[in-house]
């Protein structure tokens, strides 16, 4: 789960509109923090920049742009790393071979190491890199915490690549078309084109399960983000399947694609398609995930362990590796395969006969390593 934010700014004092994407980062700041950047299309300028911490991502943000901001398409992306690691490399925006896009991403794509073996003959990833493991620790609350990633490429980035040569052809909408049908997973994004492919300041919008808002201010800007928030009316929340895109003008709604490729096994709970989708519009409980990962790790705390609130369910986020150190155990609940993580829906009751349980190995020092 990751955080997508953006605006195409009419005009806006600079100091007011970062207070504003600030604002909006806060309400939805649960969905990650760990890794940050951004990319902005002016007149005359197409850069993006990447960060391991949000201060130092919007104080770089206030001095890209100009006092008064106009005409301008501005994104944000904060991450909850499930692929790769916090590094700056690893981090969104993300851009392919010919650099002709910057793309954020929410959610995962499932199998996208087959895309990959495919794509890299052709391509060269700016993720990519020698699968490591690797460490480094944090304070937290007084005591020192460990944290443990393997490291590959960035699921996103595939999507840079299978567009790459579309937009290169001036087919970003077929290509949009075969992607969605093709690339299988959970997703939610935007990107902007660089000025050498397109004339026309646009920030693309593509919604395939996970949540898409749009709405305007009384300036005319047009935000779009993750979570719904606060001070704004006109919400519009993009349908399932929904491409589309925002100007000086607003929003625009290019098509639905209804051939989605999604795993009938994800779905199936009630108001929800899938656990995933419940998972994407969730909280995160800071206090419980460190619990959790501290009974799990025995004191060695991961970061690939969280714990979140559902509408139904509280939902156990553990990265596949952890499961296995773990597997003698977790494997008696009930749980989905997404890829990389592992999530485990509990209702409440359920919940708490889990944690009694994993209470009691903990003493027993059972739990594996």
């Amino acid at each position: 789960m990751c955080g997508i934010i953006g605006v195409y700014v009419v005009e806006k004092e600079r100091k007011e509109l970062v207070k504003t994407l600030i604002e909006i980062y806060k309400n939805q700041r649960e969905r990650g923090n760990d890794g940050f950047g951004y990319a902005i299309r002016g007149r005359g300028v197409f850069k993006r920049e990447r960060f391991t911490d949000d201060y130092s991502s919007f104080m770089s943000l206030i001095l890209d742009l100009k006092d008064v901001v106009k005409d301008m398409a501005v994104i944000y992306h904060h991450r909850l790393p499930t692929s790769t690691s916090n590094g700056v490399k690893f981090n969104h925006p993300l851009t392919n071979c010919k650099e002709n896009m910057f793309l954020i991403h929410n959610g995962i794509i499932w199998g996208y190491r087959e895309h990959y073996e495919r794509l890299k003959e052709t391509h060269k990833f700016e993720t990519e890199g020698k699968v490591s493991t690797w460490y480094y620790s944090y304070k937290s609350r007084g005591k020192t915490v460990f944290v443990r990633y393997e490291d590959g490429i960035t699921d996103s980035e595939i999507i840079t690549h299978y567009l790459e040569d579309y937009i290169e052809e001036g087919k970003l909408k077929e290509g949009i078309r075969k992607m969605s049908k093709e690339i299988d997973g959970s997703y939610a994004m935007a990107f902007i084109l660089s000025p050498k492919v397109e004339r026309r300041r646009r920030i693309y919008l593509l919604r395939h399960s996970n949540p898409i808002w749009v709405y305007q201010d009384k300036k005319g800007n047009t935000y779009f983000s993750s979570e719904k928030p606060h001070g704004f009316k006109n919400y519009y929340e993009l349908g399932q399947g929904e491409f589309g895109y925002i100007d000086k003008s607003g929003y625009h709604k290019i098509m639905i694609i209804k051939e989605l490729k999604y795993e009938e096994r994800y779905e199936g709970y009630g108001k929800y398609e899938s656990v995933w989708e419940e998972y994407n519009n969730s909280r995160l409980d800071d206090e419980l995930s460190e619990k959790v990962a501290t009974y799990l790790g025995r004191g060695e705390v991961f970061r690939g362990v969280n714990v979140f609130h559902g509408s139904k369910h509280i939902i156990l986020s553990v990265h596949y590796e952890i499961y296995e150190r773990n597997e003698e155990f977790l494997k008696y609940f009930y749980h989905e395969d997404y890829g990389n993580i592992i999530l485990f829906p509990f209702k409440k009751k359920g919940f708490l006969t889990f944690m009694k349980k994993l209470k009691a190995l903990k003493k027993q020092k059972e739990v594996v390593r």
